[in-house]
């Protein structure tokens, strides 16, 4: 019975945060649906996991349109709008790396679908090895997630995360 109380009690607070959050920041602004991508980082529960699917359909898009390159392009674009949107979402929120910024899971999104082969297949296993590493976070990982501040730090922990799903994936499809 402690247990239930005691979770719920966690609940309503992350719920009283995320208010307090969303009090703080300029829901008109650029800056806020950017980095929420459209609103996809206010669906709970694991508005990553959301902000994430939210982003296929740009993913496959940028695939279909130029293939890797423009997965890689579109990640350099999305990091750099990203370092802006998160640092005024930080400034006017006051809190720092909110669950409701997903434009990290964006741009690292791109770049793990940069070794897809073009599958359906592979774009799925591009995403959960994505989310894989971006929430069990291994080393190096953890420790830049937990060292670096600021829009920085938001944002490259996911790329890194990435990195780690593009180079996996590319591993998986030199053996099928």
């Amino acid at each position: 019975m402690h247990m239930i109380k005691k979770l719920k009690h966690k609940a309503l607070s992350a719920r009283e945060r995320k208010q307090q959050v969303l009090q703080n920041v300029n829901k008109r602004k650029a800056y806020f649906w950017l980095s929420t991508w459209f609103g996809s980082g206010l669906i709970t529960p694991a508005s990553g996991t959301w902000g994430t699917l939210f982003s296929m359909p740009f993913v496959v898009a940028a695939y279909i349109f130029g293939g890797a390159t423009a997965l890689l392009i579109g990640c350099v674009i999305i990091f750099a709008i990203g370092l802006w949107a998160a640092q005024q979402f930080e400034k006017d929120s006051k809190s720092h790396d909110s669950s409701m910024i997903v434009i990290d899971e964006t741009a690292g999104m791109f770049l793990a679908a940069a070794t897809v082969n073009g599958s359906i297949l592979s774009f799925v296993l591009a995403f959960i090895l994505f989310r894989f590493f971006d929430a069990l976070k291994p080393w190096p990982i953890c420790w830049i997630d937990k060292k670096v501040n600021g829009a920085f730090g938001v944002m490259i922990d996911d790329i890194l995360a990435g990195i780690f799903a593009a180079a996996v994936l590319w591993g998986i499809h030199g053996f099928i």
